[in-house]
């Protein structure tokens, strides 16, 4: 749990980084400010939900924290390794 916890806070991290050396993903674009505003997002929400979220799921309930760490996982995987997804968005 920790371990996925330290993956979820570097990949905002890791954004802002890539963004400031402007570096290029597969498609050969950079990172646009909307991946990044995603990523910071994200970041945020991971903290503010994090502990409300593991509650609910030790106690097999849906409360809204649950879902909003669920949407965080899906998004960090997908659109916000933008230096590295072919798929990302790009500039």
């Amino acid at each position: 749990m920790l371990s996925e916890l330290c993956r979820k806070h570097s990949t905002y991290f890791e954004a802002a980084a890539c963004a400031r050396a402007r570096a290029r993903n597969i498609a050969g674009g950079t990172m646009t400010q909307a991946a990044l505003a995603i990523a910071q997002l994200c970041y945020e929400i991971l903290l503010r939900d994090r502990y409300k979220a593991k509650v609910a799921c030790e106690r097999r309930v849906v409360t809204e924290a649950l879902p909003n760490i669920v949407e965080v996982n899906t998004k960090r995987r997908g659109c916000l390794g933008a230096t590295i997804h072919p798929y990302a968005l790009t500039a």
